[in-house]
């Protein structure tokens, strides 16, 4: 059975998403991508790592992601190489998200709590539903973000509903 990922593009592109990565051995890589804009109108998403204890300041540069093709380029101030096992675990997932893939057995890529637009923690009574924080967004960035509301969001993932029967019928 594999495994349905909890964040989307949307979240990755929201301006403060936070979200880790495991695997079946307990492996965990947790990223942060953040949004700066560019003189030219565009935007540009920074992809860091978590290092350290902190979850608020243990981030350590790794490059820029293309929000267009889910692509990360290491600069000269990146502190990791193509080949480095974290940079390698980002491609994978950021891949794995572009293209709205499953995950295979045992794996994850989970938001950590935190609203992807304000950086606020996500309570359960934020949402508008006991799975509304599951999404990344707060209901007031929610409708920022998206100019819509939660329950038309989750109409739009109403495709995914017999797999989440599934997954939780099976356990």
């Amino acid at each position: 059975m594999s495994t349905i990922i909890s964040v989307d593009k949307q979240f990755i592109l929201g301006g403060r998403a936070i979200f880790s990565v495991h695997n079946p051995k307990g492996q965990q890589y947790t990223f942060k991508v953040t949004r700066k804009d560019h003189f030219n109108g565009g935007n540009i998403y920074f992809v860091k790592l978590m290092y350290g204890p902190d979850n608020e300041n243990d981030f350590r540069y790794l490059g820029i992601l293309n929000p267009l093709k889910g692509t990360i380029r290491l600069t000269q101030k990146s502190k990791f190489t193509y080949d480095s096992m974290a940079v390698k675990v980002l491609q994978w997932a950021l891949k794995n998200i572009w293209m709205n893939r499953e995950l295979p057995e045992g794996y994850g890529i989970n938001s950590n709590g935190y609203c992807a637009r304000c950086g606020r923690m996500l309570t359960r009574h934020e949402g508008t539903d006991p799975e509304g924080h599951r999404y990344g967004f707060g209901p007031h960035c929610w409708k920022l973000v998206n100019g819509e509301t939660v329950w038309n969001f989750l109409r739009r993932k109403i495709w995914q509903l017999p797999r989440l029967i599934n997954k939780y019928v099976k356990n």
